[in-house]
């Protein structure tokens, strides 16, 4: 991968995170219970990358690399990038694509399971 493109994915990534934590706090201040509030701030983030990444390429600009788009989804931004994916119709009709994010929904699907039975 080209340098300037994993300094964009980093940037990305960087800055999603950074959003993500302001949110999370926000959301934990007016009540909501942290995990929840991680992942409403993380799915709605994702979901923007998404929104973003669309609107860049209609514009031939500089994208959101696939593989940011796929961290903020298997960190727990799934719901959000299947939101995205589905409203903006982006990355919908890309099999690469769609078979890391679903092997990415299994996983946390799995893990879910596996900390529910251990409780």
């Amino acid at each position: 991968m080209p340098r300037r493109f994993r300094n964009l994915a980093a940037s990305v990534f960087l800055f999603s995170l950074a959003l993500t934590v302001i949110l999370t706090g926000s959301l934990i201040v007016w009540g909501m219970p942290a995990w929840s509030s991680y992942l409403s701030a993380i799915s709605l983030i994702t979901f923007v990358c998404f929104g973003w990444d669309k609107y860049q390429a209609k514009q031939s600009r500089r994208r959101v690399p696939e593989n940011c788009l796929h961290v903020l989804a298997f960190i727990g931004g799934s719901p959000g990038s299947l939101v995205g994916q589905r409203l903006f119709r982006h990355k919908s009709s890309k099999k690469a694509f769609q078979q890391i994010y679903w092997g990415i929904v299994v996983l946390q699907i799995l893990i879910v399971i596996t900390i529910a039975l251990k409780q």
